[in-house]
């Protein structure tokens, strides 16, 4: 069933790793390894041009997997994000693919904004599942992680479906491996909410471009990246692209039909 669905950041490489490549990116930091997919074509990138990934993940077992395959070609690093991110200096680009919850995606956008400041970077940082389901509603494999003022009621059990802020029986879920927020929408849920109140904070002092297709990739980019308008022309093809944004809900909407006949 899982084939049916192609769900990994790896699936963007063709547009992050031209951008990679036009910015000069040498260092490059990885949060989160899902099953490892970006963190190779990361790793052949850097050994490319002659710099080097480093992978941080909160589960060791990932980190083994990883240190199996890939050995002493990049760094990996069994760590929180939110403890890992101030140890990491000198990243040119960040990829954030951990928990999907507002939390802890706006503290990792402030952690990296400081490291950034500190190492006098432009910041430049890709973010996955910034649209549905991940958008407005959180997901949590932690929760006992994160401050209990900061989550939301939550069902490890239940799914969610397309145009229903409600939780249900079948749908996307997590079968005791991840919680999601029992409500959609409202303050502080969602990653696409994070991402809009870190800029917030900022000012407005970055350009998000988001590319709407294997559940968002969102891209931040400093106004003060020397190469921030070189960025914007790669993505505007993609970005909000109405086609691209049709093709993504056919297919959640096709695969959410196969789960609803089969649960």
């Amino acid at each position: 069933m899982k084939n049916l669905l192609i769900h990994s950041m790896a699936e963007f490489s063709s547009l992050t790793l031209p951008i990679l490549s036009a910015v000069g990116a040498k260092a490059i930091a990885e949060i989160g390894l899902e099953h490892g997919g970006n963190t190779g074509l990361l790793i052949d990138y850097a050994q490319s041009v002659g710099g080097r990934v480093h992978s941080l993940d909160s589960d060791m077992n990932a980190i083994v997997k990883a240190r199996q395959s890939w050995g002493d070609q990049a760094t990996f690093v069994h760590s929180r994000s939110l403890d890992g991110i101030p140890q990491i200096a000198g990243i040119d680009a960040w990829f954030i693919d951990g928990d999907h919850n507002w939390y802890t995606v706006i503290n990792e956008l402030r952690a990296i904004r400081k490291r950034s400041r500190q190492d006098r970077k432009p910041m430049l940082a890709f973010l996955h599942d910034v649209c549905w389901p991940c958008a407005r509603r959180d997901c949590y494999y932690d929760p006992s992680s994160i401050p209990e003022a900061f989550t939301h009621p939550h069902d490890w059990e239940a799914g969610v479906v397309m145009d229903d802020p409600s939780l249900q029986p079948w749908g996307f879920r997590g079968n005791g491996v991840f919680a999601w927020a029992k409500a959609e929408g409202g303050a502080r849920n969602g990653v696409l909410t994070a991402v809009e109140d870190f800029i917030d904070e900022e000012g407005g002092a970055f350009d998000f471009h988001c590319v709407k297709a294997v559940f968002g990739l969102g891209i931040l980019v400093a106004h003060n990246h020397p190469f921030r308008n070189d960025i914007a022309d790669k993505l505007e093809p993609f970005a909000d692209n109405d086609m691209i944004i049709a093709l993504e809900e056919n297919r959640l909407r096709n695969y959410l039909e196969v789960l609803r006949l089969t649960a």
